[in-house]
């Protein structure tokens, strides 16, 4: 593989990790749902010991969630290309989420709040999909 192609994959494989945190933000479940693989797998941060396995799945679990406005900041993104059709990456969730309201800005939030991914990307007829998220809380203000 060419340094130009291996740039190209961390690309599209770090571009899934903001793209998870802003669907999820903006209720677009079916949108952050396509970024896994057909047989994808996630691990929720608040519950990692759990699977939730294929898109239809993980879908119907986005919409348990209760109302909230929230806001996710993924960083520390890296990823790690194995081959052509493989690669693997870890990365930093924070978040802060209030009730949802009509309110202009919500006066109240929750604690800051800060979990971690590693993840498993496979390249499908699609394009670069997450085959594994797990993720894991590691810290909470108050």
């Amino acid at each position: 593989m060419t340094e130009t192609e291996t740039l190209a994959i961390e690309w599209h494989c770090e571009k899934l990790c903001r793209l998870f945190a802003n669907y999820g933000d903006q209720h677009d479940f079916k949108a952050l749902c396509a970024l896994f693989a057909e047989d994808g797998s996630l691990y929720r941060p608040s519950v990692p010991e759990v699977e939730i396995k294929g898109r239809e799945t993980i879908y119907q679990a986005f919409l348990k969630r209760p109302p909230l406005l929230i806001r996710h900041l993924a960083s520390n993104c890296v990823i790690e290309v194995v081959s052509a059709t493989e690669a693997t990456g870890f990365s930093l969730l924070s978040f802060l989420a209030a009730p949802q309201s009509d309110a202009p800005l919500p006066l109240l939030a929750g604690p800051l709040q800060i979990g971690e991914f590693s993840d498993r990307y496979v390249k499908t007829a699609e394009g670069w999909k997450f085959q594994e998220r797990k993720g894991r809380m590691t810290l909470k203000t108050g």
